[in-house]
């Protein structure tokens, strides 16, 4: 086995039923889709928006109807085009270049810029609106009566400007020429073209010399005017630019005189060494003036208190008892006491030193005991004499702080005028500076602005020199904007543009029948082939019918023979079909199957009955129900007379045996629909249905109900409930996509298990050209029908 047949190699579950042919892989991908449906999911058919492959099968299903279509509305829309599209008329037309980028000599300016992209396309329109401009068009006709006067003198002479019959009475004629002048550039190219079309080529080419000469002379050769202006404007503002920068040189070099240089390093470094004095003179200057606020604070208070001072300092010398004891021990009595005491303890310890080393106790000694009398007398007049000469010494010490005092308020004094003196230098020393700082600052920072503006003046200077220069040789350069193509007087008429508009209206019509017939028919989404079922609905195949000869008979009872090769395609076809649904019964245990479509006409009896036929012919005891209460079929079918049938058993009016009709074939019997009527209806909905089922179940090995649509009639949905299974047949090209999911959800909802689909109308090439089996022997019941 090859890797692609061992790929595609699915296992398919027990009551999978698939038809001939079918892949395997394609039925597992219809279970999918069959899941997704029943979870609400709408197949891809259903979308609005049409896929090719889709429009052209839509085509082909109604391809004689689209052409007839098409023709009836090419036959219709040709003719009155040809009447309705005006004749052709003279055009006469100009070319008139309009480049992109203007002719230059050396150097590009303002005026020969080049364009592209978007902004060539603004300058295309700006161009355009400008020749239609109300004044380019009141100069043209101004100009097209000078030229009615020149043409005049010669020999064919143009008739007055108000009877041209170009312009057909039209008494605004600038508002004639805005409407019918056409003016456009050919194919993104820069060449426009200007162009009227008439009946009269005189008027004609002298309505277009007229405007093409009011175009060039008021816009096209206006450009050199610009330029000769703007090359003034420019001259101009370069004599201005250089008067400008003289006068900013002679400003410049004056502030450098002022402040030294022109450097701007050097003047940094020149003002911050200022900056940096007058720092140092405010600081001296704080200092300067606390010292004198503070010696003001005190000259202030000995003035206001002096007896406050005097008592503090009074105060002052008698506490300090340490400086009267230093003084009297500066007087001369204390003096010469303290001398004379130093030399009697110098004797005294002497004395002692002597006698300590010849007697144990020096203190009994006479002679140190005379010396310590006299240690003590001398220390006792001493002690006495400090006492007396201490008022002395306070009244001294007090006259020596006074006068102290009185050397210290001078000196105070001094120091006060002192310091005002200096604070008033430091304060003119530290504003000349600050003076001198602030003219230096203003001078450098105009000098800065000067040198900035002269640089500025001197480029601005440079730019407008340059231009003046360049715009003077690109003056010599020629015209932008030239006509390259006078206006001349046209020969024929146009007859290619008429011939072109009906042509086009012509094939329109035609495509547009083509396009409203094959739209409608996708609409309506109908069934194309077998495929569609598994890959759109999701549903199993269970067999397929070969295509009707005669659609319109297939209700009706079809004589055909059994050598045509429609009818053993199509018993083949019923035969395999009926193969794979023995064979699902027989795994699912059930023999009642009811046969039923979406809509009318979709060969649900046609099945009914051929399968039925096709199970009788291998032996296998079937019965045919005609369920179709409302439109019953089967009668008309097998040729037997129309009598009581379902719907009289339902209404119980009489029972089962006296119903059922056997039929020249062996193995199967029928069941008419009999004549409906409300009593059966509610019978059946009331489920009566399911007992005459299990008595036909005792008798026969199938039963094949042939019921009603499932949309249109309610009472399906209830024969729906109480059969085993349930097989839909739909028509090729004829059964609808969305009905057919509409009567699959309907039958999902109720729980009723689906068979499968058969799929009817294939065509027989689908089955093979060489399919001629041997049928000798074999007897087929002609009564089958289509």
């Amino acid at each position: 086995m090859s890797s692609a047949a061992s790929q595609d190699s699915v296992e398919i579950m027990p009551g999978d039923i698939v038809s001939p042919g079918t892949n395997p892989l394609a039925a597992r991908q219809s279970t999918a889709n069959g899941v997704a449906r029943k979870l609400g999911t709408l197949p891809s058919a259903f979308s609005n928006t049409p896929d090719p492959l889709a429009l052209l099968r839509a085509f082909q299903r109604r391809i004689h109807l689209a052409l007839g279509l098409g023709l009836v509305l090419a036959l219709m829309v040709g003719p009155l085009a040809w009447f309705l599209v005006p004749s052709p008329r003279f055009t006469a037309r100009c070319l008139i270049l309009v480049p992109s980028q203007t002719p230059r000599i050396l150097e590009s300016v303002v005026e020969s810029q080049s364009f592209g992209g978007d902004d060539y396309r603004r300058f295309q329109k700006t161009q355009i609106t400008q020749l239609l401009s109300s004044t380019v068009l009141n100069i043209a006709l101004n100009n097209l009566s000078e030229l009615i006067e020149q043409n005049g003198k010669e020999s064919r002479k143009l008739p007055a400007l108000n009877q041209f019959v170009t312009f057909k009475g039209d008494p605004d004629l600038l508002d004639f020429l805005k409407r019918e002048l056409q003016v456009g550039f050919n194919d993104g190219s820069e060449i426009m073209e200007l162009s009227l079309s008439g009946e009269n080529p005189d008027e004609l080419i002298a309505i277009i010399k007229a405007v093409e000469m009011a175009y060039m002379n008021e816009v096209a050769l206006k450009d050199h005017q610009k330029k000769s202006q703007r090359q003034i404007q420019l001259t101009a503002i370069k004599d201005q630019k250089e008067k400008e920068l003289k006068e900013k040189r002679l400003r410049a070099k004056s502030l450098a005189e002022s402040v030294g240089s022109d450097d701007r390093e050097t003047l940094i470094i020149k003002q911050k060494i200022q900056l940096e004095q007058i720092s140092e003179f405010e600081k001296q200057l704080a200092d300067c003036r606390n010292l004198r606020r503070r010696l003001e604070a005190e000259m202030d208070v000995r003035n206001r208190y002096p007896e406050l001072a005097t008592k503090s300092q009074s105060a002052v010398a008698m506490s300090s008892d340490f400086e009267i004891e230093s003084y009297i021990d500066q007087m001369e009595p204390v003096i010469q006491l303290k001398e004379q005491l130093e030399e009697l303890q110098v004797e005294l310890r002497e004395c002692y030193s002597k006698i300590q080393s010849i007697a144990r106790k020096p203190e009994n000694d006479p002679t140190a005991k005379v010396l310590s009398k006299k240690v003590a007398q001398v220390e006792s007049d001493l002690i006495r004499k400090r006492r007396d000469l201490r008022p002395k010494a306070e009244g001294e010490l007090r006259r020596k702080i006074s006068s102290e005092q009185r050397a210290e308020l001078d000196q105070l004094l001094f120091t006060l005028e002192t310091t005002k003196a200096l604070e008033a230098q430091l304060q003119a020393d530290r504003d000349h500076l600050s003076h001198d700082s602030k003219k230096l600052n203003i001078e450098t920072i105009d000098l800065g602005t000067v040198q900035e503006e002269m640089q500025q003046t001197k480029l601005k200077y440079l730019q407008v020199s340059s231009e003046v220069e360049k715009l003077g040789i690109e003056m010599q350069a020629p015209e932008r904007v030239q006509v390259i193509e006078d206006a001349r007087v046209p020969k024929i008429k146009d007859y290619k543009k008429r011939y072109m508009t009906i042509a086009t209206a012509t094939i329109g019509a035609f495509v547009l029948g083509l396009s409203l017939v094959t739209l409608l028919e996708f609409m309506n989404r109908k069934l194309t082939s077998d495929q569609e079922v598994v890959q759109i609905l999701g549903l199993h195949i269970v067999g397929s019918l070969p295509l009707i000869p005669d659609r319109k008979k297939r209700n009706t009872r079809l004589e055909i023979t059994e050598d045509s090769e429609w009818y053993r395609t199509m018993l083949e076809s019923i035969d395999s079909t009926r193969t794979m649904i023995v064979h699902a019964a027989r795994s699912g245990d059930f023999r009642v199957m009811m046969v039923t479509s979406a809509m009318a006409g979709e060969g649900k009896t046609f099945l009914a009955c051929q399968l039925a036929t096709s199970l009788a012919r291998v032996g296998i005891r079937t019965i045919l129900i005609d369920a179709d209460l409302r439109n019953p079929s089967i009668d008309k079918i097998f040729d037997i007379p129309h009598g009581p049938g379902v719907s009289e058993i339902l209404s119980g009016e009489m029972s089962l045996d006296q119903a059922v009709i056997r039929s020249s074939q062996a193995d199967l019997a029928l069941l008419p629909a009999g004549k409906c009527s409300a009593a059966s209806i509610r019978g059946l909905t009331q489920g009566n249905l399911q007992a005459v089922l299990a008595k036909l179940k005792m008798q026969y090995e199938f039963i094949i109900l042939d019921s009603a649509p499932v949309l249109p009639v309610a009472e399906t949905l209830a024969i729906a409930s109480q059969v085993d299974r349930v097989i839909l047949s739909v028509l090729r090209d004829v059964s609808r996509i969305p009905r057919v999911f509409s009567a699959y959800q309907r039958l999902g909802v109720l729980g009723v298990r689906i068979l499968g689909v058969v799929v009817a109308g294939v065509p027989c090439g689908f089955y093979g050209k060489d399919i001629h089996y041997p049928y000798s022997q074999q007897r087929i019941d002609k009564k089958a029908s289509v």
